[in-house]
């Protein structure tokens, strides 16, 4: 069994950063996954920290792009050395991203209104699809 048109596009934001010739959908995706991967490992503020500008940059537009406004607001803001600081930006960010449904929800949701418009990169047949072979003879 191959994997949908959108499992593609999000694993090939997450391991290609959105692939060789990222169409708009996909660097917004792949940005965004970034910031929130260093926000779940390391809490917001880390993220703030890890992240060059550009990216930041790239982050914020998005979770626009894709309607989680809140969370753009959350990595606008700027940080200090506080611990209260920190506790803050993370529920923020907790509040408005619970669990990573909440982005691919949003993803779908934006997938869905964009069907004739091409915001993303050709998918390849053969890329993130289960292969059939002697060790796993039940994909495909």
């Amino acid at each position: 069994m191959t994997d949908s048109r959108q499992d593609q596009i999000w694993n090939r934001a997450c391991l290609e950063s959105g692939g060789a010739s990222p169409g708009v959908g996909d660097q917004a995706l792949a940005s965004l996954l970034l910031a929130h991967g260093l926000a779940m490992n390391g809490g917001v503020v880390h993220a703030l920290e890890c992240l060059s500008g550009s990216e930041l940059s790239a982050a914020i537009a998005g979770f626009n792009y894709f309607g989680l406004s809140a969370p753009s607001h959350v990595f606008q803001q700027a940080a200090d050395d506080s611990e209260d600081t920190e506790e803050r930006f993370n529920q923020m960010y907790w509040a408005a991203i619970p669990s990573e449904e909440t982005i691919a929800h949003a993803f779908r949701i934006k997938s869905l209104h964009q069907r004739h418009s091409h915001p993303y990169s050709a998918v390849r047949v053969s890329n993130y699809s289960s292969k059939r072979t002697r060790e796993n003879p039940r994909a495909a």
